[in-house]
């Protein structure tokens, strides 16, 4: 494949030379009163190597392709586009090596998908959309994941192993959600950093987190930890907020700021040939 113009910073250390063996991008015409649940990434699928993506629009695509890990808010970081972008809808392809890896799925559908695949996806949409962009910080208002006054309260993991968040509700059978209440909820959390707890977060607390998450704690390396607060619906039964839950279960603290956060720039991009 042919490589453009891009300027992206954060994939340059993830080899350039990596692209899908076959891979093919046609738009859909599917009726707009067919579309079932339109944009919301059930049509995203990784089996044995083969990509597959189904009636999404184009920012979807280079949301993916360019924010990978920040699945809530990552369309809003494509900026500079044609209005076409967001009504055309396209199906994607693509056969990649059958040892890449798996995105890893956690939970509420969220999936975080391997970097090099999203590098992959890139460059086959710059291909067929000749397409052009560069990357440049943007002030925008985010939640800063900061160590609380006190010191963190969570701990080293305590083995190597694959990143994992697992929901834990009250009242059910899981030993791990033993002691809760009814109306609270949470996760067991192991071998997550810092940043992809920030990632995380927004879906996790979705009903009180409107904005992306940025890990500005220093914190390095991966952490085994539980967190448990009441869903933000049944608050005046009590309970903990999710902001009460971080600060007291996990030493954390969530602070409104502006900040300069990554976006993507499309420069140029052309619809597909006929």
């Amino acid at each position: 494949m042919k490589r453009g113009l891009l300027m992206l910073a954060c994939f340059a250390a993830i080899g350039f030379a990596q692209e899908f063996e076959v891979a093919t991008v046609r738009q859909n015409k599917t009726a707009p009163e067919q579309i079932v649940n339109p944009g919301d990434g059930q049509g995203v699928s990784l089996k044995g190597g083969t990509l597959t993506m189904r009636n999404q629009t184009l920012r979807y695509l280079l949301g993916f392709a360019y924010h990978p890990g920040n699945q809530r808010f990552r369309n809003a970081l494509i900026v500079g586009t044609p209005a076409w972008v967001d009504s055309d809808r396209f199906d994607v392809v693509a056969k990649a090596s059958v040892d890449t890896p798996a995105r890893g799925c956690f939970f509420s559908n969220f999936c975080y998908p391997d970097k090099s695949l999203a590098v992959m996806l890139r460059k086959l949409l710059e291909q067929e959309f000749k397409m052009t962009a560069h990357q440049e910080q943007r002030p925008t208002s985010v939640y800063s994941l900061v160590v609380a006054k006190g010191g963190a309260k969570i701990q080293k993991s305590a083995e190597a192993g694959e990143r994992n968040c697992k929901r834990i509700q009250g009242g059910s059978n899981d030993p791990a959600a033993k002691g809760l209440l009814n109306i609270e909820a949470g996760f067991v959390c192991t071998n997550l950093s810092m940043s992809d707890f920030a990632d995380f977060l927004p879906e996790m607390a979705a009903a009180y987190l409107d904005r992306p998450v940025v890990n500005s704690t220093g914190l390095q390396g991966t952490y085994d930890f539980k967190f448990t607060w009441v869903g933000a619906a049944l608050l005046d039964q009590g309970g903990l907020t999710v902001f009460d839950a971080l600060e007291k279960q996990l030493g954390l603290k969530l602070e409104e700021k502006k900040l300069p956060v990554t976006v993507t720039v499309i420069d140029h991009i052309e619809k597909l040939a006929d």
